[in-house]
Parts: structure tokens; C-alpha cells; sequence
């Protein structure tokens, strides 16, 4: 393995400061010398990706409208962790619920993600709740309607390659979940 040194960091100043992420811009000088005055990186807070089953075996989505990419998504349900979740796996219940109606007791962490680890400074934690029931209606917010969807877990890899499901964090999770999409 090569001997990467990391890059230092000698000035940072906050550029964008809202409810849901902010943005530095930190002035970094590299192991060769060099000086970089204008690497931004979002400051965000961490998210989580519930891959939810059903007792029957089926896999819980959510349909809903996203405006960067201006279309529908296909989605596990997911979302950012909040200051008052004690925990990823509680942040992961909570979305699920709210977006879906469905919770689990069973919730089990299988990985952990860099959003995007060339801009910003969040992880994504992808769970699996087994053994899902309905026990709302889903919760509608401003930001956010969605649809709740039903699929064959077997079904879900197929999603992935006929482009239902675009998203490259949903993908990467799919892909750490595929001892759960095996047919028993």
C-alpha cells in the first residue's frame, strides 16, 4: 500500500450555514508544497438506509418526487439522522416509520458508507429490519410525499439494472444487502 500523507488544512471559513447542511471552504496545502485556496466541503449531518422486510418476504419502498434530480425515485426508505435520535439504528426506525408506516424490532446494522467522501463529511448507515409490520399510515411532510411500495425482494437487483433505482448510495446499500436478497 502506498505512503499517502494526508493534506493539512490551514484555514477554514464557514461559506453557507442552513438547517440541513453547511458549507467550508478550507485552504489546504498538500505534502508536495502545493496550496489549494478553494476546496469546499459540505458539512452534513450522517444518514441511514432501512432495507425493510415484510413477514411475507416482501421489501418495503418508498416512491416520491426528488427536485436536484427533477423525477420520481424508487427508494428504500431513508434519511438524515436528527440531534434527537440516540442512535443510527433509532434514526433508521424512525424514518422507516415515518415514510412507510412499517417498523421492525428487529434492526441490525450491516454498513456503514462515505456519502461522498470527495465533498462531504457524512456516512450513511444501512440497516435491515426483518420481520416488518404496517402499524401507520405514513407520516406526510412538506419536503416529503411519498409512496409506499411492495416487491418481492428477489425483485430488487432487477430494479437496480433496468434503472428503476438510479440512486448511487441506494445501489451501494443494495449491494451490501445481498445475503438478504438470496431466495430461502
Amino acid at each position: 500500500m502506498p505512503d499517502i500523507k494526508p493534506w493539512k488544512t490551514l484555514e477554514s471559513k464557514l461559506v453557507l450555514d442552513t438547517p440541513y447542511y453547511k458549507v467550508r471552504m478550507d485552504v489546504c496545502q498538500l505534502p508536495d508544497g502545493t496550496i489549494i485556496q478553494d476546496f469546499c466541503v459540505r458539512e452534513e449531518p450522517d444518514a441511514v438506509i432501512a432495507f425493510c422486510v415484510t413477514r411475507e418476504g416482501q421489501v418495503v419502498l418508498v416512491h416520491q418526487y426528488r427536485h436536484a434530480v427533477d423525477r420520481e425515485t424508487t427508494e428504500l426508505p431513508g434519511g438524515f439522522t436528527s440531534r434527537h435520535d440516540i442512535n443510527t439504528a433509532e434514526a433508521a426506525r424512525r424514518e422507516l416509520l415515518e415514510e412507510t408506516g412499517y417498523s421492525s424490532e428487529k434492526m441490525e446494522e450491516v454498513a456503514v458508507l462515505d456519502m461522498n467522501d470527495s465533498s462531504s463529511s457524512a456516512k450513511i448507515y444501512v440497516y435491515v429490519a426483518l420481520d416488518a409490520e404496517r402499524v401507520t399510515a405514513p407520516e406526510f411532510r412538506s419536503r416529503e410525499q411519498t409512496e409506499t411500495a411492495l416487491v418481492p425482494k428477489e425483485q430488487l437487483l432487477t430494479m437496480v439494472k433496468d434503472g428503476t433505482i438510479r440512486s448511487s448510495n441506494q445501489i451501494a446499500a443494495i449491494h451490501c444487502l445481498e445475503k438478504y436478497l438470496k431466495t430461502e
